[in-house]
């Protein structure tokens, strides 16, 4: 017969063996669920999918480039604007304080030393001399250019075909960027009266520029113009994108009336028409 002491130390026994086989158990499943196991997700991008994010990224890029140049250009048209108002403002004063003619002078670096500067539009100012009869350039008064690829252009009879209604540009517009009609185009001058009215000529003359003046004969980078011929004053100007317009060039195989092979039609489609108050020197809202 057993006895009943026997039977409880059994029984401990088990129990004791079944808490031990208890916490291994716990112990395992803990050990197996922290064990790192393989990623049940992709962990990184496979060859193929990098080289579709790349091509995605070029395309979008070279999507971007012509906004990115446009915002580096954006507004310059409206500095430009600005600038040359600033600047008649400015001459403008300087007629009516000396009493005598001012005049802004608009040109690009055709005689500059330095490539950079050649492909610019400058304004400088200028202010008569009654003893020599010339203009010459007031050094108070820093060179400026245009900011971007902006540029001016003289509206005038020469340069304006005034049979056509609306007026037009002339035909006369050559394609290439040397010819004198081209370079007359872009250069001109604004000139103020001891009133400070907005004239023409002076003393019944075209102005006149003193060609020893340093901007026409310098040296090294003092020298940015060739001499101006003597032309009278404009009172009407247009103002554009000059490197659109120099991008014109001879194409035989398009008509003449194409907007890319003519640079008179190029200038009515794009050019913004500003005239000037006569009486007060402002520029008027572009057209």
């Amino acid at each position: 017969m057993v006895r009943t002491s026997d039977k409880i130390i059994a029984n401990c026994k088990l129990i004791s063996a079944s808490m031990v086989d208890l916490q291994i158990a716990n112990l395992t499943a803990k050990a197996t669920a922290s064990r790192p196991g393989p990623c049940r997700s992709r962990c990184a991008f496979t060859l193929i999918e990098m080289m579709v994010v790349v091509s995605i990224i070029i395309l979008l890029a070279a999507t971007a480039l012509p906004s990115v140049f446009a915002l580096f250009n954006s507004g310059a048209d409206s500095q430009a604007y600005n600038l040359l108002s600033a600047t008649l403002t400015a001459t403008r004063t300087e007629a009516i304080q000396n009493s005598t003619y001012t005049l802004v002078h608009v040109q690009f670096g055709d005689g500059a030393t330095l490539d950079e500067n050649k492909e610019k539009c400058w304004i400088a100012v200028f202010m008569y001399d009654k003893a020599t009869g010339k203009f010459k350039r007031m050094a108070n008064y820093e060179l400026q250019s245009l900011p971007g690829t902006m540029a001016f252009g003289r509206i005038d009879g020469t340069y304006i075909d005034s049979t056509k209604h609306p007026a037009e540009f002339s035909s006369n517009f050559a394609s290439g960027l040397t010819g004198a009609f081209d370079k007359g185009f872009r250069r001109f001058s604004i000139v103020f009266s001891p009133t400070g009215s907005v004239v023409t000529t002076v003393n019944g003359a075209a102005p006149s520029f003193d060609a020893g003046e340093p901007i026409f004969t310098g040296s090294a980078n003092a020298k940015l113009w060739i001499t101006p011929p003597d032309e009278a004053g404009v009172t009407a100007v247009t103002l554009f994108d000059y490197r659109l317009y120099s991008a014109i060039l001879p194409q035989p195989d398009k008509a003449a009336t194409s907007a890319t092979n003519n640079k008179k039609i190029y200038l009515d489609d794009n050019g913004q028409l500003i005239g000037l108050n006569v009486y007060t020197g402002q520029l008027l809202p572009r057209k």
